[in-house]
């Protein structure tokens, strides 16, 4: 077995110990960090996502501010990620894996995200980020210039995650 899924299995692992309530109020403080965080307030375009179980709950963030600034959320094409206008949970669909996404055309607009929120599976303190393996945030992360914080929970960080070629860390790393 690989150090990468060791890692993915301790997470499931200690993701058992907490209760749905105790992630809630875990994602709550998480939001209230980055409404807060510098890059957020001075970002008119922010991507975002929307989550799976398991995942730091962002939606908070989502109903607080798609009115104020433009929310880009990831949808799976193929291989690769575009992004799509979050316009209220009204208009979002069950998509590939079965993550909501929103509905409307691709994101061609030439503002991008000044500040991107990344999910993942672990964390170091160096910004090094495992996801779920299939690259998907690699790959479009890797032509993004706007600052990149990755998000989770306390027993998501690792003293250090195993690096290859391929991966792109993030800038900051916010947990609760």
């Amino acid at each position: 077995m690989t150090e990468k899924a060791i890692i993915r299995e301790q997470v499931q692992s200690r993701r058992k110990i907490f209760s749905p309530a105790e992630l809630c109020q875990k994602s709550f403080q998480i939001c209230h960090q980055i409404e807060q965080h510098e890059r957020f307030l001075s970002s008119e375009c922010v991507m975002m996502y929307y989550p799976l179980p398991g995942e730091v709950d962002l939606t908070t963030l989502l109903d607080n501010y798609y009115r104020a600034k433009t929310l880009l959320l990831p949808v799976v094409s193929g291989k690769n990620i575009v992004l799509k206008q979050y316009t209220g949970r009204h208009n979002l669909v069950q998509g590939a894996f079965g993550i909501l996404e929103p509905t409307g055309d691709i994101w061609s607009k030439p503002a991008t995200p000044g500040l991107i929120i990344v999910p993942g599976l672990a964390f170091d303190h160096q910004g090094h980020r495992l996801g779920r393996g299939q690259g998907f945030y690699d790959r479009f992360l890797l032509h993004q210039k706007g600052y990149k914080i990755g998000v989770c929970f306390h027993y998501q960080i690792f003293p250090s995650i195993p690096v290859e070629t391929h991966d792109i860390s993030v800038d900051e790393v916010i947990f609760a």
